[in-house]
This record gives C-alpha cells, sequence and structure tokens, in this order.
C-alpha cells in the first residue's frame, strides 16, 4: 500500500509544471578570459571588455570587464572573469565587443564551462583630447595644455588660425606629451588653436573645441614692424598706413627694430608735423578728416538671418554613426527644433536610432547640418544660398526612439557671419568695418529672423541717445566710429533672446587716433534703456581692432564710440579753496594782548588798598578784621595787582570769616555764664 502512495505521489509532482521545472538544473554562467589587443598592441588598462548575444545579460558584475593588466583580461585560475549567463540557449554564439568594437572572435556559450580566448580588435581613430586651455601667455608666444581622450593615440597636431584664414597645423607631439608651446605669434593678436590625436588607423573623428588665445601687449607698448610678404602682411590701407604706431614711442621702437625695417616705417611716420593738431593719427589718416560728414550717413546693405525652425535634410549627402561605430542609413525628413511645455529644447534628427543606442556622428553638408563632440551646428542660409549664420546646440544627451534620433540641448546660441562694410567714403580714419553677433536663444518660434545694418552715425534719434548715454557714464562724445543696427522678428529680448556678444571691428588707425582705453560700445533698447557696455579688445590683426561688448539684455542698436571724461566743475571750485589764506585772520586772535588795559586797573585798587589802615581804630586786634571784610569786594580788582597781595587779601579773607562767628560765640556763652 505505501508503494502505490509513494507512485502516486511522484506522478502527480512530475505533472506540476512549477514542481518540474524546480527539478530542472540551474544554468550557470560560461567565463572567458585571455589576452585582448587591439591594432596588435596591448589594450591599455581601463579598456572595457563586453560579451553580447541572445539572451546575455549585461551591467552584472562580470560583464563588462574592465582590463587591469595591460593586454590582459580576466584571470587564469581562481579570480575575476568576464562572466557570461542569461537566458542563453546552450550552443548560442556569443560576440565579443572590445572599447566599444566588434572583436573577430566569436564562441558557442555553455552552461558552467570555462574558456580561453583571445580577443583581437582593429586599431580605429582615437578619441579627441579634452580640456584644452593656454597657459604662459606673451606678446610672442604661448603654452597649450590637454588631457589625452585614447590612450591609443599616437601623436598629437597641433592647429592653429587667425580670423576666417583656415586652421593649419603648427606643430606635432608624441602621445606622451599634453603641452606645446607656440613661440612664433605677433602681439596684439587672436589665435585660435585646436589639437587633433592621430594613430596610425587615422585621426579622431572628433577634434577639441577650438581655444581662443589672444597675446599680450609688447614691452613698453610699441608694436614691431608689420611682417613683409606672406600671409600675415596687411593689405596697404586707404590713405595710408592702417597699422601705425604712434609718433611718440616711434624713436624708442627705431633702435630695437632690425635695420630693414625702421627704413620702411620711418617713411611712413616723417609726415607727421603736418597734422599737428591731432597728434595720434597718422598724417595719410589726418588728412582725409575733412570728408566726415555726419549729415550724410553711409549705410551698409542689409543682411538678413533667418532662423527655419525645420530643414529638410538631402539624403544623398547624408550620413550618420551610432555609438558602437556602425553606419545608419538617414531617413528622408527634416532636422526639427521643438519647445516642450518646460521650456526645455529638443531637436530632432531623421535617423532610425534603436531604442537605448546612441549617435556617434552626423552630417548632411546638402542642410549643413552637424553632429559631432557633443555639439550639433546647422548652417543659416539666405535666399541666395549664401552662409549668414549658424545655429549650434550643446547636447546634454542623445536618444534612440527606433524611428528618429531626439537631442536633449543644454544651450542654444546664434551667431552671425562676419559683416563688412567700407565706410572709407564717410571716414577714411574709420575705413573698412565688420560685426559679428552671437547671441543664446532660450526659444525658436517659427518665422524667427533678424536683420542687421551699418552705417556711420545712426540717426538723429539714435545720436541723441548715444550722448545721453555717455552723460548718464560721466562722460561724453568724442566721436562715432559706427552704429549697427539689429531688427527683429517673431524673437523678443528676454523672452526668446538671453545675452548676447556683439562684436565690432574698426580701422586701428582711428582706434590710435582716438585712445584705445576711451573705446567702448554702446546699447540702446527698444524700451528706451540706454547702457555704455563692458568693452574689451580681443584682437588686433590685419590692421584693424576688434572690440567686444557684452550686452545682458540682447539685441538692439550698438554704437562704436570714444569717449571723453566731461571737463569737471571742480576746476572752478578750486579757486574758491584759496579762501584758505583768509585764515590769515587768525592774527585777528591778537586780541589776546588786550589784557594790556591791566595796567590801568592797577592804578586804580592803589588808593583802595589805604582803607586796610582803618582796621586800627578797634583796640581788639582779633576783631578788627571786621571792618576790613567790607573792602574784599573793591579788592576784587586785586587780579590786576600782584599774586601776592591776592593770596594775602584772600588770607585775610579766610580769617575774618572764621574769627567773627567764634569771637560772636564766646560773648554770648560769658553772657549767659555770667547771668
Amino acid at each position: 500500500m505505501k508503494r502505490v502512495v509513494a507512485l502516486l505521489a511522484a506522478c502527480f509532482l512530475l505533472g506540476v509544471p512549477g514542481v518540474a521545472s524546480l527539478a530542472q538544473e540551474q544554468a550557470l554562467p560560461h567565463f572567458f578570459f585571455g589576452a585582448v589587443t587591439i591594432g596588435g598592441r596591448q589594450a591599455p588598462v581601463g579598456t572595457p571588455v563586453q560579451a553580447s548575444g541572445a539572451g546575455v545579460l549585461t551591467g552584472t558584475q562580470g560583464n563588462p570587464l574592465t582590463v587591469v593588466t595591460a593586454g590582459v583580461y580576466g584571470v587564469q585560475g581562481v579570480g575575476l572573469k568576464l562572466a557570461v549567463e542569461g537566458n542563453i540557449a546552450p550552443g548560442a554564439t556569443i560576440s565579443f565587443f572590445v572599447n566599444g568594437v566588434a572583436a573577430s572572435q566569436t564562441a558557442a556559450w555553455t552552461s558552467g564551462a570555462t574558456t580561453q580566448l583571445d580577443l583581437t580588435v582593429p586599431l580605429s581613430p582615437p578619441a579627441a583630447p579634452t580640456g584644452v586651455s593656454a597657459t604662459n601667455v606673451t606678446h610672442t608666444g604661448a603654452t597649450l595644455v590637454w588631457t589625452p581622450g585614447d590612450p591609443m593615440a599616437n601623436t598629437f597636431r597641433i592647429d592653429r588660425r587667425t580670423g576666417s584664414v583656415a586652421l593649419a597645423p603648427v606643430g606635432t607631439v608624441p602621445a606622451t606629451m599634453t603641452a606645446f608651446t607656440d613661440s612664433n605669434m605677433q602681439p596684439l593678436t587672436l589665435y585660435y588653436y585646436r589639437v587633433v590625436a592621430i594613430n596610425s588607423a587615422g585621426t579622431s573623428v572628433e577634434t577639441s573645441v577650438e581655444v581662443p588665445v589672444t597675446t599680450q601687449a609688447p614691452p613698453g607698448g610699441v608694436l614691431p614692424p608689420p611682417p613683409t610678404g606672406g600671409g600675415g602682411a596687411p593689405p596697404p590701407p586707404v590713405g595710408g598706413g592702417v597699422v601705425v604706431v604712434q609718433p611718440t614711442p616711434m624713436p624708442t621702437a627705431v633702435p630695437t627694430a632690425t635695420p630693414a625695417a625702421p627704413a620702411t616705417l620711418v617713411p611712413q611716420v616723417t609726415p607727421a608735423p603736418q597734422p599737428t593738431p591731432v597728434p595720434t593719427v597718422t598724417p595719410p589718416v589726418a588728412t582725409p578728416a575733412p570728408i566726415v560728414a555726419p549729415s550724410t550717413p553711409v549705410t551698409s546693405k542689409e543682411v538678413e538671418v533667418q532662423v527655419e525652425v525645420e530643414v529638410e535634410i538631402e539624403l544623398e549627402h547624408a550620413t550618420a554613426t551610432d555609438d558602437k561605430g556602425v553606419d545608419i542609413t538617414p531617413m528622408a525628413g527634416v532636422v526639427k527644433v521643438l519647445t516642450a511645455d518646460d521650456g526645455k529644447l529638443t531637436i530632432t534628427l531623421p535617423v532610425p536610432l534603436p531604442v537605448g543606442s546612441s549617435l556617434r556622428s552626423f552630417e548632411d553638408s546638402g542642410s549643413g547640418t552637424k553632429l559631432s563632440g557633443g555639439t550639433l551646428t546647422r548652417l543659416i542660409k539666405d535666399a541666395t544660398g549664401n552662409v549668414v549664420g549658424e545655429i549650434e546646440a550643446k547636447i546634454e544627451k542623445v536618444e534612440g526612439t527606433g524611428t528618429e534620433a531626439r537631442i536633449s540641448v543644454k544651450s542654444l546660441t546664434m551667431r552671425t557671419r562676419e559683416q563688412e562694410q567700407d565706410l572709407t567714403s564717410a571716414d577714411a580714419s574709420v575705413g573698412k568695418v565688420s560685426t559679428r553677433v552671437e547671441v543664446e536663444l532660450k526659444d525658436l518660434p517659427a518665422g524667427a529672423s533678424m536683420n542687421v545694418t551699418m552705417d556711420k552715425e545712426g540717426t538723429v534719434e539714435t545720436q541723441g541717445a548715444i550722448a545721453t548715454a555717455a552723460a548718464a557714464a560721466g562722460q561724453r562724445v568724442k566721436d562715432v566710429a559706427y552704429v549697427m543696427e539689429v531688427k527683429k522678428m517673431n524673437l523678443e529680448n528676454v523672452k526668446d533672446v538671453g545675452a548676447a556678444s556683439i562684436e565690432m571691428k574698426v580701422s586701428s588707425a582711428w582706434v590710435l587716433a582716438q585712445s584705445e582705453s576711451n573705446i567702448k560700445i554702446i546699447r540702446i533698447a527698444e524700451d528706451g534703456q540706454k547702457q555704455v557696455l563692458p568693452t574689451t579688445v580681443v584682437g588686433v590683426a590685419g590692421g584693424q581692432h576688434t572690440f567686444e561688448g557684452a550686452s545682458s539684455g540682447g539685441l538692439s542698436v550698438f554704437a562704436l564710440v570714444a569717449l571723453q571724461a566731461l571737463p569737471t566743475p571742480t576746476l572752478v571750485s578750486q579757486p574758491t579753496a584759496t579762501p584758505m589764506p583768509t585764515a590769515t585772520p587768525v592774527p585777528t586772535s591778537t586780541p589776546a594782548p588786550t589784557p594790556t588795559p591791566q595796567p590801568t586797573a592797577t592804578t586804580t585798587p592803589v588808593p583802595t588798598a589805604t582803607p586796610v589802615p582803618t582796621a586800627t581804630p578797634q583796640p581788639t586786634a582779633t576783631p578788627l578784621p571786621q571792618p576790613t571784610a567790607t573792602p574784599v569786594p573793591t579788592a576784587t580788582p586785586a587780579p590786576t595787582t600782584s599774586s601776592l597781595e591776592t593770596n594775602w587779601a584772600l588770607l585775610t579773607g579766610v580769617i575774618v570769616v572764621v574769627l567773627v562767628p567764634l569771637v560772636v560765640g564766646g560773648l554770648v556763652l560769658r553772657r549767659r555764664t555770667t547771668r
């Protein structure tokens, strides 16, 4: 009977699926270890090694595994290994990735097995260095420093440019170095640098950001002669030299320059005696000064910068790569800027990016859209196809939805390309001018655009506003170089437009004539606000000074002006300080000698001293001082007498005051006792 019951129970247990699964053997991880090389070189410490396949769990302990000894992943024997586990079918193919690149080797999964598998991956271009900055900046050089972004780099190349000139290499250092010194620089010049990582597979797809570096002024403030020939030589100016040195420091510059250079500069300066009223301006510039005609301003051609919310891509020019280096074919569609209800900006790209994946790069040369290194840029073109600006988005993250790539934007910036206008006919000292605007965008409404115009002095209202702004700062306008007006459509300051950076260039001749420290950018806003912006010199090159003003209130009308202090009325009040000599009435304190009447007082008291003998009629010697008490008031003139007489009078008074009561009291007691 017991056997029958046991048999029935076993059948029941085997028939229940949950209980039956418990009886199955639980799958164990498949462990891997071995050598790992990248392009024939040992994988450096910190390189991630990851297993992937159907049902493989990732993000667990042991998968991925980090290389702790160069060229080796995992350890033989007891120790941490690459653990491959999950709901994996026996014999399933396992793929391996080293630093995100697929290895040439694969393996068949076996529960509980341990396998030595050496992994090799081809070398790929290195990642770009980070943290590029400049130190030890002088008037002729600077040192760049950076942090390597990839241990597989062999060398670093340093590129440099000035102005709108294309970047060009200026040096190369081995990957063991993280600094480079450029000693071939001109004083007071703005340069841009970037650092590129290189190995045998190529250069880094992403490059470092361009770092601006402005050299200092030379010792003594004297500029060296401009280079002769070559791409760095400034063009001949209108009406004479544009890059000039003020006449006063010129004699000191001649002995320090090379013998050939002074010969070229001296002829330019010798005519200096002609414009004696303006010693800081070179003669060729000073002579055309009468051409300035404020009543007839020279207006530049209007430039329209229209910012489209949507831009259609051109498939034949579009490419994309995911974060693992796999190419993805973009789809027909548009690059779109979206604004969420919470104000956050999102940009979508027509790239079928899988969920959980990210983009390494995207580029469409047709629309001018490019994603690289955490930044997405998009060119802005006018109706004729000319590039007039660009939009730059700093990326927070990129997510795939399966049909598109969604980019969360940290910040959105719009900048215009440099706009140039020749104002020589209006003012030869001003010459060619140019402007550039960079502004923070908080939102991008549909139909947003702006127009930028330049002229010599602006409208009468603008001139009045400039004067008001200068007066509010305690100064007056000495000269106006030119005015730039930014008209906005479907863009509002504060709401859509944030802080702006205004760059205005002008001839160095005008700057030297006005004195660099006096030159400011003034902002005139639509709401009537007027202010002198914080203004700095950010570059001197090609015969032009570049000034930059920080406008926290957004875009409006801006003027580049030379200011000077108002005549201080304190000069008139200073003569009033001369009444200080009227302090000479202090001798009026000489009335102190008026005590000279004292001698007159000494004559009258002399007869009053005679009453003293009148005390003799009293036989009683002691009471006799009583009558002398009356002369005491008359003794008030005594201060005019000698100190000895004064002391004697006081002593006499004291004796009288003390003795009289004693005598009177004694008489009274005597009468009572006699009774």
